[in-house]
């Protein structure tokens, strides 16, 4: 898959040539790496087969990349003095009253409020996606705003673990109520993994697999093999040749 290839390919050079060297020069070194952080799942549609130029990927690199926000915000405020004694030039690094950084985390939080309603608008999901989603959602936004009016290490920890859980709830919730054709192959291709995975570790299943005769078909199963209609006069019934009993 040349693009997919491609795409890795920027995404290490983005990180190794412009996000690795900008965290000495700019505290907006966090902006390209929330780039970096959101094109591993473009590479993943891409490398599943789904269009680089969709809505789907776009959706989602969205997610990705307004999630980083509070998530790195947060971390930012916690380990702020080791990034100062680094030398790296965070937005935390002049912002003892947290003011810049949870003004850019609830920023993230707000965009990610729009994005039920986006993909509902380019019909990737249905519209219950921006009720089950109110929740997760109402839950990122409140943590960010209390770690704006009492920054500290217990206010900046709770929004990276809201940040943890939130992803994993809003992208569950997001292919719940999916009515994107494209995602639904990507998700039929999880399932397929899952229930391998799943064969894989019952024991009953594995065994069968080595030794399909443990378990034998009853002999009585009657196999129905239906019979062509040659022409329209033939009768709809099966022939008793069209029954064959599995012995």
């Amino acid at each position: 898959n040349p693009l997919t290839g491609v795409l890795g390919l920027t995404n290490i050079v983005l990180y190794g040539l412009a996000y690795t060297p900008i965290k000495r020069i700019s505290p907006y070194n966090t902006h390209v790496g929330a780039v970096v952080g959101a094109l591993p799942v473009v590479i993943g549609w891409t490398g599943g087969g789904g269009e680089l130029m969709a809505v789907e990927p776009a959706v989602l690199f969205s997610i990705l990349f307004a999630w980083q926000f509070p998530h790195f915000m947060g971390i930012a405020w916690k380990y702020r003095k080791d990034y100062k004694h680094a030398g790296y030039e965070m937005v935390t690094r002049d912002d003892p009253g947290a003011t810049r950084t949870a003004y850019w985390a609830t920023c993230g939080a707000w965009a990610l409020v729009t994005i039920p309603f986006v993909s509902y608008g380019v019909g990737m999901t249905s519209s219950m996606f921006i009720v089950s989603s109110a929740v997760p959602n109402a839950a990122l936004v409140y943590s960010c705003v209390q770690f704006g009016r009492k920054p500290s290490g217990r206010t900046a920890n709770r929004v990276i673990l809201v940040g943890f859980v939130y992803l994993m709830v809003f992208l569950g919730l997001m292919f719940f109520h999916s009515t994107s054709k494209a995602l639904e192959m990507h998700l039929n291709s999880l399932r397929n993994i899952l229930r391998r995975v799943g064969r894989g570790l019952c024991i009953h299943e594995s065994a069968i697999l080595k030794n399909p005769e443990m378990c034998p078909l009853p002999k009585n199963q009657v196999v129905i093999v239906p019979q062509a209609v040659s022409s329209p006069s033939t009768p709809s019934t099966l022939s008793s040749s069209a029954v064959e009993e599995k012995k």
